[in-house]
């Protein structure tokens, strides 16, 4: 257990660093959910390095509240973007692959 604590806590402080770089660079309106999604990361490195220095609190912590953590707050609204929706593929010309039937008859 403590090698994936060590590797949970690398990755969320790695992911928290990168997102701050990316914050530097994005627009305002991305910036609260860059912001929030970085707190998440931050939150998520803290508890591991909490685990790996006292592996006792942290279980009894998370045991005794069923694996939620007291800090949680519930979820804000839903923002106002709207969803991204794909490209549909291209038509197919009429009559198949290119009109021709090439076939032996």
């Amino acid at each position: 257990m403590p090698d994936l604590l060590e590797l949970i806590a690398e990755r969320t402080q790695t992911q928290a660093q990168e997102l701050e770089r990316v914050r530097a660079m994005a627009p305002e309106e991305a910036q609260a959910g860059l912001a929030r999604a970085q707190e998440v990361c931050q939150r998520g490195h803290e508890a591991a390095m909490s685990a790996l220095m006292d592996p006792q609190v942290f279980r009894q912590r998370y045991q005794h509240r069923e694996g939620m953590p007291d800090e949680v707050e519930p979820p804000g609204p839903p923002t106002d973007v709207p969803p991204v929706t794909p490209p549909s593929p291209p038509t197919p010309p009429p009559g198949g692959r290119g009109g021709k039937h090439h076939g032996g008859w």
